[in-house]
């Protein structure tokens, strides 16, 4: 078998400018070979700069792992896009390619979907969270699929809402099972590459806070009690979780796997 970690690797992050995607940047920059590459992309340039710099802080120079950003909204064209992020693909003798499909937005969750008629808004929308997504893992997989001897993982960010209706996210929970479905059938169709979905439930980010102005009272109430009850984690405890999923390798590709809720002890 070809080993997760510790080789050269050519690792890609979407969304890595802040949350979850920064923690996972850190947390996955660690386990990476001598000789490693990883792109980071968002829109936030500063955000970036921030991570990047938290990446070079967390591992040896020993390690000669060259970091690259690529500031680029991902509601808008991808052409340059995949030429910049695929640029430092080149020169390397890689034994894993990693892609990290974290990027994603709620929509606007102050109106309900019997509201959302602006067809702009929508086209970005489904940009950023479902055309995008398929372009990238698309162009990640033509890119090294016919390098036999690198193993290929692609992974993104899921959540409960894939499989949930959850009143004032429809758009949300829209884009989570077209992703989902998305990488069940990727799986089926690249026997060859190792894909997962993994939920990492409610975590302290920006999207967590902005759940505050859904639509829905009920839901407001709901997200505010499982702040309040300590049921949000911080992103560094689903990452660890996913990375030993990853470094396990025991997942059956296409899976989809939920963090398991926090245990809240009574008082």
């Amino acid at each position: 078998m070809r080993p997760v970690f510790g080789v050269p690797t050519f690792c890609i992050i979407t969304g890595a400018s802040a949350g979850i995607g920064r923690c996972m940047s850190i947390e996955l920059s660690k386990l990476l070979g001598k000789g490693s590459v990883m792109v980071l992309v968002a829109r936030s340039k500063i955000g970036l700069m921030e991570t990047k710099k938290l990446v070079l802080q967390a591992v040896s120079s020993e390690k000669d792992l060259q970091v690259y950003t690529v500031s680029h909204d991902l509601s808008k064209s991808n052409t340059n896009l995949l030429d910049n992020v695929f640029s430092h693909a080149e020169g390397v003798d890689f034994r894993h390619a990693i892609l990290v499909n974290n990027a994603g937005s709620l929509s606007d969750i102050t109106i309900k979907l019997s509201e959302n008629d602006d067809v702009s808004a929508l086209d970005s929308f489904w940009s950023l969270n479902l055309s995008s997504f398929v372009a990238l893992t698309s162009a990640f997989i033509g890119k090294f699929r016919n390098a036999s001897d690198v193993r290929k993982t692609v992974v993104q960010t899921s959540s409960r809402t894939s499989e949930q209706p959850t009143p004032g996210l429809s758009l949300y929970c829209a884009a989570k099972a077209a992703r989902l479905m998305l990488f069940k059938v990727l799986a089926i169709e690249e026997p060859d590459v190792r894909v997962l979905s993994f939920g990492p439930g409610p975590v302290n980010t920006d999207m967590w806070d902005s759940l505050q102005q859904i639509s829905v009272p009920e839901m407001r109430q709901f997200f505010s009690h499982m702040t309040a009850s300590g049921q949000v984690r911080d992103a560094t405890e689903p990452v660890r979780h996913l990375l030993d999923i990853l470094q396990a390798d025991e997942f059956v590709s296409g899976s989809h796997m939920l963090m398991p809720d926090k245990v809240i002890e009574s008082q």
